[in-house]
C-alpha cells in the first residue's frame, strides 16, 4: 500500500520549517500540502464559519488557504482528498516549542488533532529552539517512517518536540508538562472609552519537577514523544462520591 503524507503547519505554507520537512517527506511517499499563506499561531482549535474559506492551488498537490491550520486539514480531507483520505496528517515543524500546556494554545497541535477526530493517525512537530529545520526533518522523517507501521488507536494523535542546539541524547515517550506562563496584559493605548492591551509577554517557567514530561526531557536535549488522545474525560472513579449527584435531583 503505497503512502499518502498530509502537511500542513501554523506558521505558513512558506516557512522554513514546513519547505524543510516536505523535501524530507517525499522519501517516504506522496505528499499533500494544505496550509495557511501566512502565519495563524496560538489559533487553538478555531474554525472559520463566519465567512468564505479561500483556497488556492499553488502547486501540482500544493494549496494554500487563508484560513486557520483546523481549516486547512478540514478543507484537505473534504475538498482536496476528499474520498482519499492520507495515511497520515504531519502537522510543522512549527518554530518554537509546544510543550506541556502550549497544547490547548497551539495551531500546530489542533491540526493534528482535527485529523485525529476524524480518525486519521497525525503528528505535531516542533523545534524548540533554533533554527536547524534540516537536522529536525532529518528525525522527525525517521519517526514518522516508525510510527507508520504502527496500529494507531482511533483518536490518537502525537505531539513531538525536538531540541535544537545541541547534540539529541535519545527519544523518551512522555505525557504533557505544566508551563506557568506570566500573566500580563499591557496597557498600550487609550482612546475614549476603549483602551487596547498585548496579552501576554515573558518566558514560561517549566514545571521541571516532573520527570515523564515533555518540558523535562527537551531541557536535556531528549526528543520527546507525547501521545495524545481526543478523548479527554476524567472518569468519575477519580472522583470520589461523585455518583451522589446522580440521586439528589428530585425528579
Amino acid at each position: 500500500m503505497s503512502v499518502k503524507l498530509l502537511l500542513t503547519n501554523d506558521d505558513g505554507y512558506y516557512s522554513e520549517g514546513l519547505q524543510t520537512l516536505k523535501s524530507y517527506l517525499k522519501e517516504l511517499g506522496e505528499v499533500w500540502v494544505v496550509a495557511p499563506y501566512k502565519e495563524r499561531s496560538t489559533t487553538s482549535h478555531s474554525m472559520t464559519l463566519n465567512r468564505a474559506v479561500e483556497l488556492r492551488k499553488v502547486e501540482e498537490r500544493e494549496y494554500i488557504s487563508d484560513g486557520t491550520p483546523v481549516d486547512c486539514v478540514y478543507l484537505a480531507l473534504n475538498v482536496v482528498l476528499k474520498g482519499r483520505p492520507p495515511s497520515m496528517v504531519i502537522s510543522g515543524i512549527n518554530r518554537g516549542a509546544n510543550l506541556g500546556t502550549d497544547i490547548y494554545y497551539s495551531g500546530t497541535v489542533a491540526a493534528a488533532r482535527e485529523a485525529a477526530l476524524k480518525g486519521i493517525p497525525s503528528v505535531a512537530i516542533s523545534l524548540v529552539e533554533g533554527r536547524d529545520f534540516k537536522r529536525a526533518a532529518y528525525y522527525s522523517k525517521q519517526i514518522i517512517e516508525e510510527l507508520l507501521k504502527l496500529k494507531i488507536p482511533r483518536g490518537v494523535f502525537f505531539n513531538i518536540n525536538i531540541p535544537g542546539g545541541r547534540d539529541i541524547k535519545g527519544i523518551r515517550i512522555t505525557k504533557p508538562g505544566v508551563r506557568h506562563y506570566p500573566q500580563v496584559a499591557s496597557l498600550v493605548k487609550k482612546e475614549d472609552s476603549k483602551e487596547y492591551y498585548i496579552l501576554g509577554g515573558g518566558l514560561p517557567v517549566e514545571d521541571g519537577d516532573k520527570e515523564d514530561t515533555d518540558g523535562y526531557w527537551t531541557n536535556r536535549f531528549w526528543i520527546t514523544i507525547t501521545p495524545l488522545s481526543i478523548d479527554i474525560s476524567i472518569y468519575k472513579e477519580m472522583i470520589p462520591g461523585l455518583d451522589r449527584l446522580t440521586t439528589m435531583v428530585e425528579l
